[in-house]
This record gives C-alpha cells, sequence and structure tokens, in this order.
C-alpha cells in the first residue's frame, strides 16, 4: 500500500497544552489489522518542527496549504528517523555548506570549490555533492503537484541544512531544484520570508552551480539551436530551456532569439516534459540508506528498524526506497558518503 494514503490534514494536528508541541497526528487506511500504525506513531511528539511559514521553496503562491503541510509533516517524520534513531549508530557529515553573504554567483563558485569540483566540468551527482557537504536530503514519499523541494535550517544553534524533495520528478529539474534550495541554504538562512527577489538570487546561484560561466562561453557555441542545445543538456544535467536562459543571461543570444527558442519548445510540447530521448535520470540521495546499513546492516532489518522509528514495516520501506542502494564493491562512487559507525 502507497504510503500516500497517509492523510496528514491541518485539524488533526494538534498542540499539546503543555508543551506546545506538534504531535505526529495522522490516519493510515490500511487493509488489515496488522498493518496498521502502531499507536506509539501517534503519541510521540515530535523533537523539531517544520512549520509551513519556514519552509523556502519555489512558486509558494501555487501550493495548497494541504500540500505544504503534507509536504511538512512528512519531512518531520523522516528528519525524526535520521536524528532520533539513526544517527544513535552513525555520526553524520560534518557541515561545510554556509551561510554566505556574497553575490549569488560567488557564492555558487565557493559552494564548487569547497566541494573540489571543477570550473569547467558538469556535477556528476548534485545530490551527492550537497550531502557531502553536510545537508540533510529528505526524500519524501509523496508526489505534489506543485511542490518540487524545499529548504530549512533546522533546530537550535548550530542549526541544521536541510533539503526535502518530492517523489516523481524530471530528472533534470530535480538537480535544477536541488540547486536551487542549495542557494536559500546559503544566502537566505536568516530570512522569515521569501520574496520574488531571493528566489532570482537562489535562480542565479544555480545558474553558475550547474552551468558555470567559465565552461558556457566556451560550450555554448553560436548558431544556438535545440539541436546544438540537446547534447549539451545530456552532458550538464539540465533543462534545454535552462541552457537557453543561461546564453541568454550571459548575453550569448538576443531577446529576440530565446523568445523563438521558448516559441519551438511550446510547439513541440516539450515545455513541461522534454523529449524521452534527453531524459536525465532522476537522484537519489544516499545519506539515510548509508545510515541505516551502518545501524541494521546488508540487508536491512527492517523490522527491527521500523520497531525504533514507532512506524509500520511498510511506511519504513517506502520511505528507504526513496534512498540509492549500495554500489557493487566494483563501483567507486559509493565511497562518495562515507559516514563513521559510533562506538
Amino acid at each position: 500500500m502507497a504510503i500516500s494514503t497517509l492523510e496528514i490534514n491541518r485539524s488533526n494536528c494538534a498542540k499539546d497544552s503543555k508543551t506546545g508541541s506538534l504531535r505526529k497526528t495522522a490516519t493510515l487506511f490500511c487493509p488489515t489489522s496488522a498493518d496498521r500504525t502502531p499507536v506509539s506513531f501517534f503519541s510521540t511528539d515530535l523533537q523539531f518542527e517544520f512549520p509551513t511559514e519556514s519552509l523556502m521553496l519555489r512558486a509558494r503562491a501555487a501550493a495548497t496549504r494541504r500540500d505544504l503541510v503534507a509536504a511538512s509533516r512528512f519531512a518531520e517524520i523522516i528528519y525524526e528517523i535520521l536524528t532520533r534513531v539513526l544517527e544513535r549508530y552513525a555520526e553524520p557529515l560534518p557541515l561545510s555548506i554556509q551561510k554566505n553573504s556574497d553575490s549569488p554567483i560567488l557564492a555558487a563558485q565557493q559552494t564548487r570549490r569547497k566541494a573540489n569540483l571543477p570550473p569547467d566540468q558538469p556535477i556528476p551527482h548534485v545530490i551527492h555533492s550537497i550531502e557531502k557537504a553536510g545537508v540533510l536530503v529528505l526524500a519524501l514519499p509523496i508526489e505534489l503537484e506543485k511542490i518540487d523541494a524545499f529548504s530549512l535550517w533546522v533546530g537550535p544553534e548550530p542549526k541544521r541544512p536541510v533539503v526535502a524533495i518530492c517523489a516523481n520528478k524530471p530528472g533534470d529539474r530535480l538537480r535544477w531544484n536541488l540547486a536551487h534550495e542549495s542557494g536559500h541554504l546559503a544566502l537566505h538562512a536568516d530570512l522569515k520570508q521569501l520574496r520574488a527577489h531571493e528566489h532570482d538570487e537562489a535562480d542565479q546561484f544555480a545558474a553558475e552551480y550547474l552551468l558555470p560561466e567559465i565552461a558556457m562561453r566556451s560550450e555554448l557555441a553560436a548558431p544556438i539551436t535545440l539541436s546544438s542545445l540537446a547534447p549539451l543538456k545530456l552532458r550538464w544535467g539540465v533543462s534545454l530551456q535552462a541552457l537557453i536562459m543561461r546564453a541568454f543571461d550571459l548575453n550569448i543570444i538576443s531577446q529576440w532569439q530565446k523568445q523563438r527558442l521558448f516559441e519551438q519548445i511550446s510547439a513541440k510540447g516539450w515545455k513541461t516534459k522534454e523529449p524521452p530521448n534527453l531524459n536525465i535520470v532522476r537522484e537519489k540521495p544516499r545519506g539515510l540508506r548509508k545510515m541505516a546499513e551502518i545501524a541494521y546492516g546488508r540487508p536491512l532489518d527492517y523490522a527491527r528498524l521500523a520497531a525504533e522509528s514507532q512506524l509500520t514495516i511498510e511506511m519504513v520501506k517506502q520511505i528507504v526506497e526513496g534512498y540509492e542502494e549500495a554500489a557493487s564493491s566494483a563501483d567507486k562512487s559509493e565511497k562518495v558518503i562515507q559516514l563513521r559507525k559510533v562506538e
């Protein structure tokens, strides 16, 4: 049964009159009593809350209140598993992403340098790069039409950076959203409310982070056409539309050329979904599953993890499935996320 059947409503989220903490109150419709959520799930106070007004996300105005609450509650649950259960067994990666008052472009360049990313090469795996910087990436097992991802700094000082991603978004869109949210974490940590200007800055950060100017001035060569952009989309892992905007922002193409290219994209029906032969593989985070493997072995002991998380085995499986499995011994990418076991 899909975890999307978990209904989380604002009316069900009652404040404890004594502690003021938000309890995890939800209803899971399951076919048998054996699948029902443990009573402890409903009675456990959340260690940390993600107030919907604190979430940094694009197109907030288009998102419904219900979707904002659902995204927030799922993120809280997964964050609880990470911090209350798994970090008893494995230490989190040290934090290297920093709050930055520089311009978006300088902040993006600094972020790439700290991650040892060459200034003229694509980022192979955006999620791994931000996980290595100490950002907790929460893969939400829920698909929301108007919410792709959001970010926030959580807890008391020193706060921890979190990015949450919703399920089933295209790979190129996911990479851009991850870079956009990383920009918010670096540039806008102390702002209580984001305006259009801050989202523009996050997009500037994402553009320089994913498509560095030094590389784009070399690779975005005239004439710029959809055909010439196709191999660059596959190489850099971004949408055709992102490449068009980057070329325009760098004055490589004119306003008229940009408009013509976007008209061609609309005519082909590629505005929301670009052609399948240009699909970018959807990335998955690794951190939570890696910590779970340290704590509960490989293959995972789902029953034990579920018991300690106070969730059903089915719910835990659906959460963990959003994370990347261990690579084979021959695959060096496993070395990307290295955690130390707590003795």
